[in-house]
């Protein structure tokens, strides 16, 4: 069962910022923030998001771009002060960084905190994603888990759930009992134009995550 979905994007400083960052440009491929910019750490994240900025799909990448993409970053490491594990957020807030690539809700968040937040989906495009909740086959408590599923998608409580983490709900009934400020956030949920340009990525198989894996390792080392 869908419990959230997300889009990534860029998280920024807005009193920092020379105009609205809406490009994967401003923290892949530009010197103009140096020494200010986060780029999340996840193989498959940074490869894909990568390809999109350079006028491709997320799905089947071929192997020349993915090492396109590698020298991208490679040439960018200089000016970027931190591959984050998805805390950029709360680098963000804390003035460590005034760029970062991060999900729109952990902005949301912290947009709440401070006023000079704010969160942008690329003109390029990005990737989607969706936390699912699942009962592995041969579970030995199926109906627990029933309940706890149930217990999360019941609508009062899903509304406390995403006041608290700003991330866009599938639930309707939950939705139906969320503040205008949640339902009408361009952040929390991107217009529909902005969603037109967003993929969800396939799982390729292990091969081609091993690829993804030592592609960002040989980025780290280099």
């Amino acid at each position: 069962m869908p419990y959230t979905w997300l889009v990534l994007g860029i998280g920024y400083r807005k009193s920092k910022m020379d105009g609205v960052p809406d490009s994967w440009k401003w923290v892949m491929d530009s010197d103009r923030y140096a020494g200010r910019i986060g780029v999340f750490s996840e193989a498959d994240d940074m490869i894909e998001l990568g390809a999109k900025y350079l006028g491709h799909s997320v799905r089947q990448i071929p192997p020349a771009v993915i090492d396109q993409v590698a020298d991208m970053y490679i040439r960018q490491k200089p000016y970027i002060k931190i591959f984050h594990h998805d805390e950029g957020q709360d680098l963000l807030l804390s003035g460590d960084i005034d760029i970062v690539m991060e999900y729109n809700g952990d902005i949301a968040q912290v947009m709440a905190e401070d006023p000079d937040l704010d969160f942008v989906v690329p003109r390029e495009g990005s990737l989607l994603n969706s936390d699912c909740l699942c009962i592995p086959t041969g579970a030995p408590r199926p109906d627990n888990a029933h309940r706890f599923i149930n217990f999360v998608l019941d609508g009062r409580n899903g509304a406390e759930i995403y006041e608290t983490i700003k991330y866009p709900t599938p639930n309707a009934a939950a939705l139906a009992l969320m503040p205008a400020d949640y339902r009408d956030s361009p952040v929390i949920f991107p217009p529909a134009d902005v969603m037109a340009r967003c993929e969800y990525a396939d799982f390729e198989g292990l091969d081609r995550a091993h690829l993804f894996d030592e592609t960002v390792t040989r980025i780290f080392a280099a």
